[in-house]
C-alpha cells in the first residue's frame, strides 16, 4: 500500500485548525509588516513558546486599522494584499504530507523530476455571484499563461494550463517532537498591472472527439483515483499480521475519507442526503440503503462516509486505536461492503458500474460546456470587476513520471484575495525620506524626467473647477451647480523634485504668514478689573 501525497495547511497551525480558527484542509496566507520577516518567522518555529503562528494568517485591513489579526468587517470584505513598499510582505504556506496517521511529510526527490510549486489563479464570478473559493460552483478557474513582458488567462478548470506560471516554493525546517516541514512561496503582489490587464477568455469545454474529454471535466480524474483505491482495497493480500490489518483499516479509512470529501465538495446534494430526480436522487438512494459492513446493525455508506470526514482530522496525531467508522472492522467487511456498493474487481475504472453511476450524477448537476464556433471572446467588463479581480491560490505536487491520473496532487485554493493597487489609498504607508536635488537651477531642473502621474476623475476636476464658487458645506453633500456635458479626467506628469521643490517653499510661505499673525501675541498684557 502506497502513501499517497496529499495538501494540508502549513503544520504549524494545524492547533488552530483544530479549534476552528483556520482551514485544515487549505494553504494558508501570512501576513508580515517588516522587512525582516523571513527572521521572526524562524525565530517564531524555533522557539517552542512562540510557535502559535496563528497572529500572521491574513486579514482584512486597511489604513486606518493597520494592526495584525484584525477581525473581518460584518461586510466580509475580500482581503487585499499590499506591496512590499507599503510595508506588507505575504507568504502563502501549506504542507506536503503523507495519508498516514501522523500525517508525516511527503519526501519529494528532485532525482525524479518530482516538483512543487505554486499557481495563481483569476477567480471570475458565475452569474455575478459572489465568489466563494470552498464552492467551486460560485466561480470559474484561469490559469496565467506568461508571453513575453505580457501574458494571458486560460480556463482551468481541472489540472494546469498548458504553459501556466510557476511560483517555485522553498522549505521552512523546525523541530517539534520531530523534523517538520511547511511549504512557502512569496505572493506576486508587484505584478498586479500585468495581471489585471489582461481579461480572462471565456472557458471552452472538451472537444467533442476527445476521448479523455470526460477526464478533463471537473471531478473525472478526482473519482478515478478513488474508485481505484477502493478497487486496490479488494485486491489487497489477506494481512497474517496485527501491525498489517492495522495498515489495512487506515487505508480503509484515508479510502472513505477521500470518497466523502469528493461528495461533499463535487455533489452536496447527494452528500446531504436529499434525494432528488434523477442520477443524483439514484446515487443517494444507493449510499442510503447499501450497509457499510456485512452485519445488519452497521451503519449504511452515507453514516460511514459522515464519521470519516468528521475524523478526517484527527489523525494528525499518533491514535491509540483506529478512528470510527474503521474501528474493528474486519478485512470481510470492507470488502463485501465495497462490492455491495457496486465496486467490482475489474481493472479499469472507467467500465465500473459505481464509477459511471457517480459520472452520471456529476453530469447532472455540472452542465458540460459546449466549445463555441468562433474563437473565445474576452469577458464582459462589469462593475465587480471595476473594483478589481479576485485571486486564489494552489500548490501542486508534480511527479511527471506517473501514470496520468497520479500526476498531479493540486491543492485547494486559499482564502480569496485581491491584488491592492499601487497608489492605493487603502494602503499602509510607511516612513519615506525624500532627497532634494543640489542643482536647483533652471537648466538643472529639466534634467529630472516627469516620473510621477496624476490622475484625476470628471467628478474631482469638476470639483476642483468650482471650488472658490462653493462652500464646503455644498461639496460635503454634493450639491455641486453649473455640471459640464464634458465628462473627462485629466492626467499631469510632473517631476519630482520640483513637486518636493514646490511643496517646500509653499511650506515656507505658510510659516512666514503664520509667524507674521502670530508673533505678537505674547506682547500683548490683558488686565481685567477685579472686585474688592
Amino acid at each position: 500500500m502506497r502513501d499517497r501525497a496529499i495538501w494540508k495547511t502549513a503544520p504549524p497551525l494545524w492547533r488552530d485548525g483544530l479549534t476552528g480558527a483556520v482551514d485544515l484542509d487549505r494553504p494558508a496566507i501570512l501576513r508580515f509588516d517588516t522587512d525582516d520577516f523571513m527572521t521572526r518567522l524562524q525565530a517564531s518555529l524555533d522557539d517552542p513558546a512562540r510557535r502559535d503562528i496563528g497572529g500572521f494568517v491574513l486579514r482584512h485591513e486597511t489604513w486606518r486599522q493597520p494592526a495584525a489579526g484584525l477581525t473581518p468587517p460584518a461586510t466580509s470584505q475580500v482581503p487585499r494584499l499590499y506591496h512590499p513598499l507599503h510595508g506588507r510582505f505575504y507568504l502563502v504556506t501549506g504542507g506536503l504530507v503523507c495519508q498516514r496517521y501522523g500525517v508525516p511529510d511527503k519526501a519529494v526527490h528532485p532525482g525524479r523530476d518530482e516538483s512543487v510549486f505554486c499557481v495563481l489563479r483569476r477567480l471570475e464570478p458565475v452569474r455575478a455571484t459572489r465568489v466563494d473559493p470552498s464552492d467551486r460552483s460560485t466561480f470559474r478557474e484561469f490559469g496565467w499563461v506568461p508571453s513575453g513582458t505580457a501574458g494571458r488567462w486560460v480556463a482551468a478548470p481541472g489540472g494546469l494550463a498548458a504553459g501556466e506560471e510557476r511560483l517555485p516554493m522553498f522549505p521552512i525546517t523546525y523541530v517539534d517532537g520531530h523534523r517538520r516541514r511547511m511549504l512557502a512561496t512569496t505572493v506576486p503582489v508587484a505584478a498586479r498591472e500585468r495581471y489585471e490587464a489582461a481579461l480572462p477568455a471565456e472557458a471552452v469545454g472538451p472537444a467533442a472527439d476527445d476521448p479523455a474529454g470526460e477526464l478533463a471535466l471537473p471531478g473525472r480524474a478526482r473519482l478515478v483515483n478513488i474508485v481505484y483505491g477502493l478497487k486496490t482495497l479488494c485486491q489487497l493480500p489477506r494481512p497474517t499480521s496485527a501491525s498489517t490489518l492495522e495498515r489495512f483499516r487506515e487505508a480503509t479509512f484515508f479510502a472513505l475519507v477521500d470518497l466523502a470529501t469528493f461528495f461533499a465538495e463535487e455533489l452536496p446534494a447527494v452528500w446531504q442526503g436529499s434525494a432528488t430526480a434523477g442520477f443524483p436522487g439514484i446515487l443517494t438512494s444507493r449510499l442510503t440503503q447499501t450497509q457499510f459492513r456485512a452485519d445488519t446493525g452497521a451503519p449504511n455508506w452515507l453514516s460511514a462516509l459522515h464519521e470519516a470526514h468528521a475524523n478526517r482530522n484527527a489523525v494528525l496525531a499518533e491514535l491509540a486505536a483506529p478512528p470510527a467508522p474503521v474501528t474493528g472492522i474486519s478485512v470481510d467487511d470492507v470488502v463485501h461492503g465495497v462490492k455491495d456498493l457496486g465496486v467490482t474487481p475489474a481493472k479499469d475504472p472507467l467500465t465500473d458500474p459505481f464509477y459511471r453511476l457517480v459520472s452520471n450524477s456529476l453530469g447532472a448537476v455540472q452542465p458540460v460546456t459546449v466549445p463555441p464556433t468562433g474563437p473565445p471572446g474576452p469577458l464582459p467588463v462589469t462593475p465587480s470587476r471595476l473594483d478589481g479581480a479576485v485571486y486564489a491560490a494552489r500548490l501542486v505536487y508534480e511527479r511527471p513520471h506517473c501514470p496520468p491520473s497520479h500526476r498531479l496532487t493540486i491543492s485547494a485554493p486559499t482564502e480569496a484575495f485581491q491584488l491592492a493597487h499601487f497608489y492605493d489609498p487603502d494602503a499602509p504607508f510607511r516612513q519615506n525620506r525624500i532627497v532634494l536635488p543640489v542643482d536647483t537651477s533652471l537648466e538643472g531642473l529639466r534634467k529630472f524626467p516627469r516620473a510621477v502621474t496624476i490622475e484625476l476623475s470628471a467628478q474631482l476636476r469638476r470639483q476642483m473647477e468650482r471650488v472658490q464658487a462653493i462652500k464646503l458645506k455644498d461639496l460635503d453633500e454634493g450639491n455641486i451647480p453649473g455640471e459640464r456635458p464634458l465628462d473627462l479626467g485629466l492626467v499631469c506628469s510632473l517631476s519630482i523634485p520640483i513637486i518636493t521643490i514646490c511643496a517646500l517653499v509653499l511650506l515656507m510661505i505658510i510659516v512666514s504668514l503664520l509667524n507674521i499673525v502670530f508673533f505678537w501675541v505674547p506682547l500683548f498684557r490683558f488686565c481685567l478689573p477685579k472686585a474688592p
